[in-house]
């Protein structure tokens, strides 16, 4: 575990101690005085909600060896490292102590699909005995310097670090402190764009991750970036294109393509990868959505470069699922559950039906929980009636609409024939339990955080992976 000095953390931040001793030490960091480990440094944060400085005698006493402040708080019985702005400083140490991790880092961002690469990356790097990876939604300003802190070159041989931004100018902060050796995008979509504003506004927010700091030894992203000026002037460092099969693209001769392709055989599914030069290399893979193929093949690809063989890449595929809500699915009793309701937007709600509609029998009735899709802008309500339009329900089907845009999706699903004694809205999502909890069949959900679909996925929901076919 390493042990930051405390004159290290002054020469980093430029702030002075207060009450500090000799024997002061710093072990790790933490926003939060309720989860504070022994050693650890406190970061009082303000915000509209609440004051940080106000918990640091709760920090002590569970265990806080200093306290990171923006005033002095004599009473308070702890070192204090006094710095003009927190976040600014927990960023300065962070960027610091990244520079002295010898390892490679890979940087991940995109409109949709981050944590989903971010965790098959991962494992296929050795999993959580060798890889440090960006834990839970610690993707921000704040959450990527506290996972840039947790890396340890005594257990760490990668790090793999998510970058999550929604309005302009964050991914030059986060990119500066993650300095990846390999930096990945995993799309460009239509997300915040309440904040950041169009498609173009998106992909130069984006490639951001790819720019600056160390020499690169590789950047790697889906030729559907290229469709942005941006992305066609990355010719500094080595670019790898994974590009599906037969995908119409201008050829750059900056660029290696690295062709991908699945197929159903007898054995189930095989996701194929051919770089020119290169031996046709076939993996087994689960059955999962065509983005969540173009995520896996981004990993391998990126694992590869890394150092990892075929071999071994197969190994840890066998034990790959999808995450939490992203894509999974769920068995409860005669309901089959495709949750992938973690975060949502146009085009993983698009990504998401398309793998929903071709995992279940035709015979098998289907119950859609769209919830609404927030940070997109002006254009919001047209999305959602879009997202609607593009749903064909069979009779025995059903529609629930969530969230502020529900009846904006029920006027899509008017325009696209749907009946109305099929179509429920709803402001809230427990206003389904009872109706969902009775449904048998297949059962859809996907909407933003904000909806809390989750809360309809019954307890006792066993984990499944298709390997190949429909599900009856």
């Amino acid at each position: 575990m390493p042990v930051f000095t405390k004159d290290k953390l002054q020469q980093w931040t430029r702030g002075e101690w207060f009450a500090d001793s000799n024997d002061t030490r710093v072990q790790g960091f933490s926003i939060d005085s309720r989860r504070i480990d022994r050693e650890h440094m406190f970061i009082a944060l303000k915000t509209p909600q609440r004051d940080g400085h106000e918990f640091l005698v709760d920090a002590r006493q569970r265990g806080a060896s200093a306290a990171l402040t923006e005033q002095w708080i004599p009473h308070a019985d702890i070192p204090q490292l006094r710095v003009k702005k927190g976040p600014h400083a927990l960023q300065d140490i962070a960027r610091n102590y990244r520079m002295q991790f010898g390892a490679p880092v890979v940087g991940i961002t995109g409109s949709c699909g981050k944590t989903s690469t971010k965790d098959a990356l991962a494992l296929l790097l050795g999993g959580k005995d060798q890889v440090l990876k960006t834990s839970g939604n610690l993707n921000n300003t704040l959450g990527v310097p506290l996972t840039l802190l947790s890396l340890d070159e005594q257990k760490h041989n990668f790090g793999v670090v998510e970058a999550g931004i929604n309005m302009k100018g964050e991914m030059r902060q986060l990119s500066d402190m993650i300095d990846a050796e390999i930096g990945i995008v995993t799309m460009i979509g239509h997300a915040h764009l309440e904040l950041l504003g169009g498609l173009q506004q998106v992909a130069e927010e984006k490639v951001q991750l790819l720019l600056g700091g160390r020499q690169k030894h590789a950047l790697v992203f889906p030729h559907s970036c290229l469709k942005y000026d941006v992305f066609q002037k990355l010719n500094h460092a080595r670019n790898l294109i994974v590009t599906p099969l037969g995908a119409e693209t201008e050829k750059k001769a900056w660029a290696e393509y690295i062709q991908y392709w699945c197929e159903l055989g007898e054995e189930g599914w095989t996701l194929n990868l051919l770089a020119k030069g290169s031996p046709l290399r076939t993996f087994h893979i689960p059955k999962i959505s065509a983005g969540m193929r173009q995520n896996l093949a981004l990993s391998i690809v990126t694992a590869s470069e890394l150092g990892v063989s075929d071999e071994q890449l197969q190994a840890r595929i066998h034990e790959w699922q999808p995450s939490d809500n992203r894509g999974e699915i769920l068995k409860a009793g005669q309901q089959w559950i495709y949750s992938d309701c973690y975060n949502a937007n146009p085009d993983s709600m698009t990504d998401s039906l398309n793998a929903f509609d071709n995992t279940f029998s035709v015979s098998l009735p289907r119950y859609y929980v769209l919830g609404s899709m927030y940070e997109l802008g002006t254009d919001a309500s047209l999305y959602h009636r879009q997202l609607g339009n593009k749903l064909k329900l069979r009779s025995q089907d059903r529609v629930a609409c969530v969230g502020d845009f529900a009846y904006d999706i029920k006027l899509g699903l008017n325009q696209a024939g749907v009946s109305e004694s099929q179509i429920f809205c709803a402001d809230h999502v427990d206003t389904l339990k009872a109706d969902i909890s009775s449904f048998k069949g297949a059962i859809f959900l996907k909407g933003s955080r904000a909806n809390r679909l989750e809360r309809l996925i019954p307890q006792n929901c066993n984990r499944t992976i298709l390997d190949a076919g429909k599900l009856c």
